[in-house]
C-alpha cells in the first residue's frame, strides 16, 4: 500500500471524526436553545457546514444524536465513579462521593444543555443499553460487590500453649 494512500485513509478518518464532532456540537448547542422537542434534524444541520445527505451519514434521527450525546455523557463518567470506588473504603463512603460526583458532573455540564433548555421541558427518554452506560452501571456494580463484602475473618492466632501447660513425659521427671 502506497504511503499517499495511508495519508488519504488517515484524512477520510479526520474527516469523518471532525464531521461528526460538528454535528454533536451543533446538536448540544440547538437543543439547549430550542429545547429537545423543538429542535428539528434541520436546525441541526443548519449550524454545521454540512449537507443534508452528510448529517444522515452519521445519524438517522435527532434521537441518535441525543443519545450519542448521553453516550459520550456517561463515557466520561465513567472513570470519575471509578476513582471514587478507587478512593474508597466502604459502600457508603462510594454511595456518597458518587452522588456528589455525579452532580459535580452535571453542574459542569449544566451550561452545554439544560442551562438554556426551556423551562417545563421533559426530558428526552434515552437507551441505557449502550456500552458506555452499561460501563457505569457495571462500574457501580463492581464497586456494591467490592465494598458491600464483609472483610474476611481475622486469621486466628497460630496456636501456642505456653510452656507448662505442655504434658510431662514420666521419663523427664
Amino acid at each position: 500500500m502506497s504511503s499517499s494512500v495511508l495519508v488519504s485513509a488517515g484524512k477520510r478518518e479526520q474527516t469523518k471524526f471532525a464531521n461528526r464532532r460538528a454535528i454533536l456540537e451543533a446538536a448540544r448547542s440547538v437543543f439547549g436553545e430550542l429545547g429537545y422537542e423543538q429542535t428539528t434534524v434541520r436546525d441541526i444541520i443548519r449550524r454545521t457546514s454540512l449537507s443534508v445527505g452528510a448529517f444522515y451519514n452519521y445519524f438517522r434521527s435527532k434521537e441518535e444524536v441525543a443519545e450519542a450525546l448521553a453516550e459520550e455523557g456517561a463515557a466520561s463518567f465513567q472513570p470519575i465513579l471509578r476513582a471514587q470506588r478507587e478512593k474508597a473504603h466502604d459502600f457508603e463512603t462510594y454511595l456518597r462521593a458518587g452522588v456528589r460526583a455525579y452532580f459535580e458532573f452535571l453542574q459542569s455540564h449544566f451550561h452545554e444543555w439544560h442551562a438554556r433548555r426551556p423551562g417545563g421541558e421533559a426530558m428526552p427518554q434515552l437507551r441505557s443499553d449502550t456500552p458506555a452506560m452499561q460501563a457505569v452501571f457495571e462500574e457501580v456494580r463492581v464497586a456494591s460487590v467490592m465494598l458491600m463484602m464483609p472483610p474476611p475473618p481475622p486469621s486466628p492466632p497460630p496456636a501456642s500453649r505456653p510452656a507448662a501447660a505442655w504434658p510431662r513425659s514420666p521419663r523427664a521427671v
